[in-house]
């Protein structure tokens, strides 16, 4: 799921790049003055694209921030192996904090990022921007809208349910659907949404499947 979340967020640092690449006429310069021919798929950029990040990975949203984190290098490993183009990704921690968001992208902007991806969330988003804009620099965030269009999670939540209280451990995601069983017989759940949840990468899964060899044992005696 992060995988192609932060392949999504990279995929559109490089449209954005590479929609500059030529200008349709076959040669010219790129975003963030990098000399580059062609345009699209076929467009050439000699120096490494920089794009940086600005994630949180560490405070209340660690868990967000790591995953697009991992994301972001797989895809950017992705994109490498295609002739044209490479990038060159910083990734910085903003703490979950705006103003530590407002120095960083201060900081990718002097440094001539052609595009600042983040940072994770949006109340930093909305006090970090304006700086980009003002420098001229595309930013994209990966808004809950783009997660429930492209994945499926209603409202973006990632972890399919708060971490709440009310909805841990055998609460999780509700009583009928606790410890991994449903009251369809056979199917169980293994995501976000069961015990112990989606910061724990794995784990639902090993449970469930645990679950599920129990009860098969049970029911052929």
């Amino acid at each position: 799921m992060h995988i192609k979340l932060s392949s999504l967020a990279v995929a559109s640092a490089a449209t954005l790049v590479l929609a500059g690449c030529g200008g349709g006429d076959g040669g010219g310069e790129s975003s963030g003055n990098l000399a580059g021919e062609g345009s699209g798929d076929s467009c050439v950029i000699e120096d490494p694209v920089p794009v940086s990040a600005a994630l949180s990975l560490t405070g209340a949203a660690a868990s967000y921030g790591e995953s697009q984190q991992k994301g972001l290098e797989l895809a950017k490993e992705e994109l490498d192996q295609k002739e044209g183009v490479t990038y060159d990704l910083t990734v910085e921690d903003d703490q979950t904090d705006p103003r530590q968001g407002i120095t960083l992208f201060e900081q990718f902007a002097g440094d001539g990022a052609s595009i600042i991806i983040g940072p994770t969330l949006s109340n930093t988003a909305f006090q970090a921007q304006p700086i980009a804009q003002e420098e001229g620099v595309p930013v994209r965030v990966v808004a809950l809208e783009d997660l429930e269009r492209e994945l499926g999670t209603t409202g973006g939540h990632i972890h399919h349910g708060e971490m709440a209280l009310d909805q841990l451990y055998a609460m999780r995601p509700i009583p009928s659907c606790a410890q991994y069983r449903t009251p369809i017989e056979g199917l169980y759940l293994c995501g976000a949404g069961t015990h112990p949840g989606g910061g724990i990468t794995g784990h639902s899964g090993v449970n469930a499947a645990r679950t599920f060899l129990r009860d098969r044992r049970r029911s052929t005696g």
